[in-house]
C-alpha cells in the first residue's frame, strides 16, 4: 500500500534571509522529495507557519538582527500550535555557547554553515524520523488514553509499571502506593495458578489470554475482566508485558439473561406439554364418558322394565293375599324400598346420559339456590344440620336453571352424607372483580383425602360407603357447570371438612342485575 502520509512529501518551512543559500538549498530538497516553502524575516515566519501543516523548520540564527534566529526559535516553542515542530538551526558561528543556546531554546539539531548538502539532508532524515516515531507514540498513547479496557505495562516480575487512564480510575489502588503492586494482588485468588501459568508463557514470547477473571475490589463496576498477556520487545529482547483487561460484565449478563431465558422456555414447553397432556386426557376422559353415558341408557332402560314388573307383581300379591302375617308385610316392605333404591340408581343413569338442554337465560343465582333449599330443608333438619347462609348482592348469571338445581342439589346432598352425625353446612355468593359470581358450598364433614381429591370429578369414583352410591353426582356437577361457562374447584382435607367453590360469568346489562336475594 502506497505511503498517503505527510511523511511521503515533507513540507519544510526554510527561515532564510540569504536569497542565494535558500535557492540552492530549496533547489537541492526539492530535488530529493521535499516541499520547501522559503519566508526571508521572522516578522513573516509566524503567520507562515500558521498557512501550513510543517514537518521541520529550518531556521538562520543571524537574520536581520544578530540574534533574531534565537528569539524566533523562543516564540515558536512558546507557541502551543506551533511547539511540536522539531527545529534544525542553522548558523556560520560554530561557538559552542551557541549551539548551546539553540539546544537550550528547544531546537532538535544545529548545522554549522559552510555545510555539506549531504550532512543537512541526513539531519533532516535523522530528525524526521525521530519526528515520526514521536507523532506515532504520540498518536498510540492517546488510542490507549481514550481506551475504555485497562492497560497495564508490567516489568518481568509482574510488577506494574505504568497505566492507562482508565485504569487509573477504576483500579483506586494503584494511586494509594508509590510501591510497585503486583498484578495478583487485582485479581481474586481463584486466578493465581492461572496467571503464573501464564505469565512463564509471556515470558517466553507468546501471548496469553483467560476469560471472565474475577477482579478483587468489589466496588468497581467491573466486576469480570477477559485478559490479555503481550510480549513487549526491544529486538530479541523481552522488555516488558502489556496485560489489556477488557470489561465482560455485559458479555456475562447477556449469558445469564439468555440461560434465564431458555430455562422459562423450557419451563414453559413443559407446562404445554403438561396442559396438553391434560386436554389429552380429558379427551379421552370425554369418549369414555360418551360411550358411558350410552350404555347407562341402555342398561337403565332395560333394567326400567323388569322393575315396573316387580313392582305391580309386589302390589298384586299384596291385594290377593289377605291377612298376611307380620313377616310377609315386612317382606313386601323391603321389596319396595329396594325397588325404589334400584330406580334411583337408573334416574342417575340416566341423568347422567341425558343431554340437557342448551337454554340459557339470565337467572338469580341467590333465588335458584333458596329454591333448592326448601326441597331439601327438612331432611338436613331430620339429619341434624344447620344451614347458615350468606348470599350477597351480585348480578345475574345466564345459566341452565335446570342444570344450576341440579348442580346445587348435588352438592348439598354430597354435604349432607359427609356429615352423617350431622354438623354446619354455610352458603355463600360474592361478586368478584373478574365478572364472575363465586358460590361458595362448605361442610363440616369428614372431609377427603388428598389422594382422593384429584379423582373426585372422575365418572364412577366415589368415596362413599354406600352401596346405591355410583358416583355420578360430581362428574355431573362439573360437566353442567363447563356446559354453564364456569368452573367449580374444590378444597379440603381429612376431618377438616370440605368447600366446593363455584365461578359463573355475568354480564353487563342492566336487565342482569340482580334486584333481590
Amino acid at each position: 500500500m502506497p505511503d498517503k502520509s505527510e511523511y511521503k512529501n515533507p513540507r519544510i518551512l526554510l527561515i532564510e534571509d540569504n536569497k542565494d543559500e535558500a535557492f540552492i538549498l530549496i533547489y537541492y530538497l526539492n530535488n530529493h522529495g521535499y516541499i520547501v516553502d522559503w519566508c526571508d524575516s521572522p516578522q513573516n515566519a509566524i503567520k507562515t507557519a500558521y498557512q501550513q501543516k510543517y514537518l521541520l523548520i529550518l531556521l538562520d540564527i543571524m537574520l536581520k538582527k544578530e540574534n533574531d534566529g534565537f528569539v524566533l526559535c523562543q516564540q515558536f516553542k512558546a507557541d502551543p500550535v506551533l511547539e511540536e515542530i522539531p527545529i534544525i538551526m542553522l548558523t556560520a558561528r560554530s561557538s559552542r555557547k551557541d549551539r548551546i543556546s539553540g539546544l537550550r531554546l528547544g531546537a532538535d539539531d544545529y548545522v554549522t554553515k559552510p555545510y555539506s548538502r549531504e550532512e543537512i539532508l541526513a539531519r533532516i532524515e535523522a530528525v524526521l524520523r525521530r519526528k515520526k516515531n514521536y507523532d506515532f507514540h504520540h498518536k498510540y498513547q492517546e488510542l490507549l488514553e481514550s481506551s475504555d479496557d485497562i492497560v497495564l505495562f508490567l516489568n518481568e516480575q509482574g510488577q506494574i509499571e505504568e497505566v492507562n487512564r482508565k485504569a487509573e480510575i477504576l483500579i483506586p489502588e494503584l494511586n494509594k502506593t508509590k510501591n510497585p503492586i503486583h498484578l495478583k494482588d487485582i485479581f481474586q485468588e481463584i486466578h493465581a495458578n492461572s496467571l503464573s501459568t501464564m505469565f512463564e508463557r509471556v515470558l517466553d514470547g507468546r501471548e496469553a489470554s483467560g476469560k471472565s477473571w474475577k477482579l478483587k475490589n468489589p466496588n468497581i463496576p467491573m466486576k469480570s475482566v477477559d485478559v490479555k498477556f503481550i510480549p513487549l520487545h526491544q529486538g530479541s529482547h523481552i522488555i516488558s508485558v502489556g496485560c489489556i483487561l477488557r470489561d465482560s460484565s455485559a458479555r456475562e449478563n447477556i449469558v445469564k439473561t439468555l440461560e434465564k431465558r431458555s430455562k422459562e422456555l423450557r419451563e414453559k414447553v413443559e407446562h404445554t406439554s403438561e396442559k396438553l397432556q391434560g386436554v389429552q386426557q380429558k379427551l379421552a376422559i370425554s369418549e369414555k364418558m360418551a360411550a358411558t353415558g350410552q350404555l347407562a341408557a341402555e342398561v337403565a332402560h332395560e333394567l326400567r322394565n323388569p322393575l315396573n314388573t316387580i313392582n305391580l307383581s309386589v302390589y298384586l300379591l299384596q291385594k290377593t293375599v289377605k291377612s298376611p302375617a307380620h313377616k310377609i308385610n315386612e317382606y313386601f316392605e323391603i321389596i319396595k324400598e329396594e325397588i325404589k333404591r334400584a330406580q334411583k340408581t337408573i334416574d342417575r343413569l340416566l341423568e347422567f346420559s341425558k343431554k340437557s338442554s342448551q337454554e340459557r337465560r339470565f337467572t338469580s343465582i341467590n333465588k335458584t339456590i333458596k329454591q333448592t333449599l326448601f326441597i331439601v330443608q327438612e331432611d338436613l333438619t331430620i339429619s341434624n344440620i344447620d344451614v347458615f347462609q350468606n348470599l350477597s348482592s351480585i348480578k345475574q348469571c345466564k345459566v341452565n336453571i335446570d342444570e344450576m338445581k341440579q348442580v346445587f342439589l348435588n352438592l348439598i346432598l354430597n354435604a349432607k352424607e359427609a356429615m352423617p352425625d350431622g354438623g354446619n353446612l354455610y352458603i355463600s355468593t360474592k361478586m368478584q372483580n373478574d365478572g364472575y359470581v363465586r358460590i361458595d358450598i362448605t361442610d363440616t364433614g369428614h372431609g377427603i383425602a388428598k389422594d382422593d381429591l384429584e379423582k373426585i370429578f372422575d365418572p364412577f369414583y366415589t368415596t362413599s360407603s354406600k352401596e346405591a352410591t355410583i358416583g355420578l353426582g360430581l362428574s355431573i356437577v362439573q360437566s353442567a357447570i363447563e356446559r354453564n361457562k364456569g368452573r367449580i374447584t374444590v378444597e379440603s382435607a381429612k376431618n377438616e371438612g370440605t368447600t366446593f367453590s363455584i365461578y359463573l360469568p355475568t354480564f353487563d346489562s342492566t336487565e342482569a342485575e340482580e334486584t333481590e336475594f
